[in-house]
């Protein structure tokens, strides 16, 4: 279950789970989103902007992983942080996230 939900930034949402997990989604400057490019293009640059949008998204597991669910990021898209994960894809990986501990 979702115990708690945060950001560290605009265009991230952190959610914490009761099994441990920490799954941080983000798709802001800088991120392994459609949004990576864009402090090293020619659009104005302002991290502070608060409208990002995007069909990808950084997933990364930043919390005691008791279910295993950092090896299914690793597994499913290659790494953790996992990149350019289809937004498509949340409520699976939420899911995932939320399995009950080993």
């Amino acid at each position: 279950m979702i115990t708690k939900i945060s950001c560290g930034r605009s265009g991230q949402v952190v959610y914490e789970f009761d099994n441990g997990n920490i799954v941080s989604f983000l798709w802001s400057w800088g991120s392994y989103s459609d949004n990576h490019d864009l402090m090293f293009s020619d659009e104005p640059y302002n991290p502070h902007r608060t409208d990002w949008e995007s069909t990808t998204v950084e997933v990364y597991s930043m919390g005691v992983d008791t279910n295993g669910f950092t090896k299914y990021l690793e597994r499913k898209y290659g790494d953790n942080p996992a990149a350019y994960a289809p937004v498509a894809d949340i409520p699976m990986i939420i899911k995932r996230a939320d399995r009950a501990s080993k």
